[in-house]
This record gives C-alpha cells, structure tokens and sequence, in this order.
C-alpha cells in the first residue's frame, strides 16, 4: 500500500506542475497543443486504413457478384458446422479451398463449438484482375460453445477468388490480423 501512496501522490503532483505550466505559459502551451493536434491529424491522415463499409457494390457489377459470393460462402459455413456436414460449401469454392474450410469445420466441432453465426459484413476494397479477385471483408461472428459461452470477434478477411467456367470461387481466404475474442456469456 506505501508504493499506491507513493505513485497516488507522484501522479497528483504531476499534474499540479503541468497545470502550473499551462497557467504561466499558457500561449506556448496552447500552441504546443496546437501543433501537436495537426501533427496527429496529418499523422492519421497518410496513416489511416480505407474505412470498410457495409454497402453492397452497385447491382450487376463483378464486384457485386464477388460480394454475394463470399456472403453466400459465410452462410453456408454456418449451415455445414450446424449440420456436420460441409457438403453445402461445394457450390463457393474450389476443391483445395472447400478441404480447408471443411477441416477448419471439423477443428471448430472438436473444439466444442455448437454454432457461428456471421453477424456483419463490411467491405473494404476488391479489385479484379481477368478470371482473379481478391476482396477485403472485415467480418464479424458469433461463436456459440457447448458450455453455453459466446464469443463475438470481428476479424479482416482477404479473399482470392478465381472464375472458374464463369462462376466466381473462393480460392483463398487470408486473416492478416488475429482476431480479438469478446465473451459475452
């Protein structure tokens, strides 16, 4: 307790000199501010992510398509782990791609897991290359365990998709960043 004493009043006294500062030097202490207001701003404006959006892309376009795919492919990901079965994935993806995410299924069963629900989508970019796409999604899930415990997460997607015959597949799905759990039960 003398070391909470210590850091309370270390802390106290901190802050009475950067208010005596302020005070006696309020113009330079205001312009300091100021400064360091601009430099955060224009340090988050050349540093700042392409803020995602829950917007559908326009009707009829590719991209459009490519989001409608990768919705559907959530979807049914849900449905083959209710069911234990992955069969209902088969119309989304490649063959190499279908055997992960069937396997991702099995490992998510094992591990207690009763259901997941995706929640929202939000669509960062997607370009198109020919018969090759890759799109950003940044997806959030409900997971649900046989213990009865939830956990929420919102994660980045970045999928590769293939047309194959004229129907776009998922090929790839990518998580650059770890998802961060939110236990909610």
């Amino acid at each position: 307790m003398p070391v909470l004493r210590f850091v309370g009043r270390a802390i106290r006294r901190a802050l009475a000199l950067v208010l005596l500062v302020l005070i006696r030097y309020r113009r330079a202490a205001l312009l300091a501010a100021g400064l360091l207001v601009v430099g955060f701003a224009a340090w988050t404006y050349t540093h700042a992510a392409p803020a995602p959006t829950t917007r559908m892309a326009p009707a009829g376009t590719v991209e459009a398509t490519i989001q409608q795919v990768i919705q559907r492919a959530d979807e049914e990901q849900a449905q083959a782990l209710a069911a234990h079965n992955p069969a209902p994935m088969r119309d989304t993806a490649t063959p190499s791609y279908y055997q992960s995410v069937a396997l991702i299924n099995q490992q998510l069963i094992d591990g207690g897991v009763t259901s997941i629900q995706l929640d929202k989508i939000e669509w960062g970019p997607i370009s198109v290359s020919g018969d090759t796409a890759t799109a950003t999604a940044y997806e959030t899930w409900t997971t649900t365990y046989a213990n009865g415990v939830t956990d929420q997460y919102r994660d980045r997607n970045v999928y590769t998709l293939v047309r194959v015959n004229g129907r776009w597949l998922i090929q790839a799905d990518d998580h650059p960043d770890q998802p961060t759990p939110t236990p909610s039960g």
